[in-house]
This record gives structure tokens, C-alpha cells and sequence, in this order.
């Protein structure tokens, strides 16, 4: 994980405060590809999934946007996405984009904002962040764990 990542990540924990039941951080290079944050919801049934965090600057000479899901990160996603919801929350200057972990197959090759755009489930800027995460992640995770 990047610096940019590691403040993105401190900032984001420190953020939801209370909207969180617990958030950790895993680091194991036992198996490699853990998405960076597992969290559990303060709401009904504390629903719990796993967000992988990129953080990075607006492209200003270019419209690539310069973060990469790593391989073992590709495979992770294979293995688990489809049982435990798993997102992975870009950070794009001041813009989030919220990707469901289902769909890291389209990461794959350099994006834009305009591909983060198309395959985003909700998309959030700095006043929206807190509210809209809790309410998309809680909404989707429930979805996802009971079927409905």
C-alpha cells in the first residue's frame, strides 16, 4: 500500500467513526490480494464486507487514471467476490467511486474516470462520502449477504 493509500485509508477510518462498528486493516503476504479493509456496519444485522482501497491524483495531461488492481488482487477477487461482498472504493482527486469487487475484470488495462464512471454502483465527492458510503455500502451488503 501506498502513502497515499495509507492516509486515504486513515483518513476514511477515521472518518466513518461510528457508522463502523470495527474497520481493520489486513496485512498478510500469506495470501496475497486481501483486500486493504474489512468492516462491519452499524445497522441492522451489522452486515460486514471487504473494501480495497486505491487513492490517486486527477490525470491533468492525460485521462488515465494512474492506479493498478494488482494481480494477486484480480485473483482474490475471483475467488471470494461472488460470496462476500467486496468493494474496491477509488479515490480520484476529490472523487470516490465506488466499484463492486464482482466487476474487477474491467480494471484489468489503464481506465479513465470515464470507465470508473460506467462501472462505479455509486459515486461520492467529499461532502457526500460519509452518508452516502453508509447508506450504499449497508444497502448493497445486505443485498448481497440475504439475496433480496
Amino acid at each position: 500500500m501506498n502513502k497515499r493509500e495509507l492516509d486515504f485509508r486513515k483518513d476514511l477510518i477515521a472518518r466513518m467513526g461510528g457508522r463502523w462498528a470495527v474497520a481493520i486493516h489486513v496485512e498478510n503476504h500469506l495470501n496475497p490480494g486481501v483486500p486493504d479493509l474489512s468492516y462491519v456496519m452499524v445497522a441492522p444485522g451489522h452486515e460486514t464486507g471487504w473494501l480495497e482501497l486505491k487513492a490517486t491524483y486527477r490525470p491533468v495531461k492525460t485521462k488515465t487514471v494512474a492506479f493498478k488492481v494488482e494481480p494477486s488482487q484480480h485473483q482474490w477477487m475471483i475467488k471470494y467476490a461472488h460470496r462476500v461482498p467486496t468493494y474496491i472504493l477509488a479515490k480520484v482527486g476529490d472523487s470516490y467511486y465506488l466499484i463492486d469487487g464482482r466487476s474487477h475484470a474491467q480494471l484489468v488495462e489503464q481506465v479513465t474516470e470515464d470507465d470508473l464512471k460506467r462501472v462505479s454502483v455509486a459515486i461520492f465527492d467529499e461532502d457526500t462520502l460519509v452518508k452516502g458510503l453508509t447508506t450504499t455500502l449497508s444497502g448493497l451488503t445486505r443485498r448481497d449477504r440475504n439475496g433480496s
